[in-house]
């Protein structure tokens, strides 16, 4: 998906991620493959 263009409810860093980040949740946008950019766990699985 072209993430270039930012649309309502997306989850991007800058962003709403920093907030999960300071709570100590993960964003599978952050892993290296297989990229999951609308999902963020506690425990970063």
């Amino acid at each position: 998906m072209d993430r270039n263009r930012l649309r309502p409810g997306m989850l991007t860093r800058p962003g709403a991620v920093e907030v999960f980040d300071v709570l100590g949740w993960g964003w599978d946008g952050d892993w290296r493959h297989l990229k999951d950019e609308q999902h963020v766990s506690l425990t970063g699985r």
